[in-house]
């Protein structure tokens, strides 16, 4: 049987080798390599709501700009309560939502003013991934009709994590790319294809199915 010791680093290498004849050696030490899973911490900010606010949150508190009335309802359905910060303003101009609880769960995460998605979400579940990409995708991401994905943000740290949420759910995604805006600013682009409901909002997630339905049709027809 094999006992488990304490070893100075001078026996150790004094013993490195056990000879058992002429010519003839194994190695005489090991150590026990653990390979249990990464555990992250719970992840106590919603998923969905998290990827939005990284998107299109206020950074110093938990508010979230909007021109997509339908997103309430899924921070809504995460417990949030959602308050109008704006009183009036054009019918489909976007506008900042508060939603109370968030605040508190951003600050406990470190995230106020420090924007980035944690450890733990990008190796959480697939579901938790999943959501997190298409709060992100619904708020700075867009589909074109020929089903091509992209992400832009000027957040590199929010366009890495994109790219590895995308391909920790098997999707081929390109590594970030500066992208140089009319106004002279860098953003970050990423790129992919997916058949995946990477979106929520119907507007988006309706382009995307319609282009796969097409491919299909043509592909039978």
């Amino acid at each position: 049987s094999h006992v488990g010791a304490v070893r100075t680093t001078e026996e150790s290498a004094s013993t490195l080798r056990y000879h058992y004849g002429a010519g003839h050696s194994q190695a005489n030490h090991g150590i026990r390599v653990s390979t249990a899973a990464y555990q992250g911490a719970p992840a106590e900010v919603d998923p969905y709501t998290l990827g939005a606010w990284l998107g299109d949150g206020t950074s110093k508190s938990g508010a979230i700009t909007t021109a997509d009335p339908e997103m309430l309802k899924h921070f809504e359905a995460a417990g949030y309560t959602v308050t109008d910060h704006a009183s009036s303003g054009t019918q489909g101009a976007a506008r900042t939502y508060g939603l109370l609880g968030l605040w508190p769960q951003l600050r406990r995460a470190g995230l106020l003013r420090n924007k980035h998605v944690p450890p733990e979400y990008l190796r959480a579940d697939r579901d938790t991934r999943l959501a997190t990409l298409q709060g992100l995708m619904d708020t700075d991401g867009y589909v074109s009709e020929r089903g091509q994905c992209e992400f832009v943000n000027k957040n590199r740290d929010l366009a890495d994590a994109v790219a590895d949420l995308a391909c920790g759910l098997g999707i081929k995604a390109s590594a970030p790319r500066p992208k140089l805006t009319r106004i002279g600013t860098t953003h970050w682009l990423v790129k992919f294809t997916t058949a995946m409901p990477v979106f929520r909002l119907t507007r988006k997630a309706d382009r995307l199915r319609d282009h796969y339905r097409r491919s299909e049709e043509r592909r039978v027809g």
